[in-house]
């Protein structure tokens, strides 16, 4: 898609409406664990403002501004997991599978015309990933984590992880049906009257055959 293309809001698009969507939910649910379960103020305040911005793609969708939003929500992943595993948890703490979980999913909404857009976020993905891995971020933390706290961390992010690739699943499996069906009709039907053609005539001889 370029910019300013029309956005078709049918069952094909509901990843667009998704990933913006569960990025909201999730920021906002760590705003309050972190803030009132741990006690993390500026762990508390990041997820909040992270909310807030994951419904700004939303709003370039409306306005059919597809490939900036797309473009926004990646680069929205992107910062959020940069932002809260090295600047304000423990590497320990796997946020980064978040990141892994979601970014298949980002990719899926660009489509075959944008794969440079998938290669450079591709690259920039594994650049970030080496980075959580092999640099630590103890000096850069403003908050002193106790191992129980790195636990709760850890484990509310290997269920956000899961939670987003159990959804998302969903909606693709649903995706690929859309589009099969979409596909058939196609084959079987004349664009201009949208009446069967040969084929979808031979199928019905096919099936009376076999009845009979």
């Amino acid at each position: 898609m370029v910019p300013g293309e029309f956005h078709d809001k049918g069952s094909a698009n509901h990843l667009l409406v998704f990933l913006p969507l569960f990025g909201c939910a999730i920021s906002v649910t760590f705003f309050f664990l972190f803030l009132f379960e741990l006690g993390y103020f500026y762990g508390g305040v990041a997820n909040l403002a992270f909310g807030l911005l994951f419904l700004v793609p939303l709003i370039f969708f409306q306005i059919n501004q597809v490939s900036y939003g797309k473009h926004l929500m990646a680069l929205l992943f992107l910062a959020d997991v940069l932002v809260h595993s090295y600047l304000l948890f423990p590497t320990e703490s796997y946020f980064h599978l978040f990141l892994v979980s979601a970014f298949p999913l980002v990719f899926m909404v660009f489509d075959s015309s944008e794969k440079r857009s998938r290669g450079i976020y591709s690259v920039a993905v594994a650049l970030l990933l080496i980075a959580i891995h092999f640099f630590g971020n103890d000096s850069l933390r403003p908050f002193n984590f106790q191992q129980d706290d790195v636990a709760f961390v850890r484990n509310t992010n290997l269920v956000a992880s899961f939670l987003l690739l159990a959804i998302s699943s969903i909606i693709y499996v649903r995706l690929i049906e859309h589009r099969a069906s979409e596909s058939s009709k196609l084959a079987s039907t004349d664009a201009l009257t949208g009446l069967g053609n040969r084929r979808y005539f031979k199928y019905l001889g096919d099936q009376q055959i076999n009845m009979a």
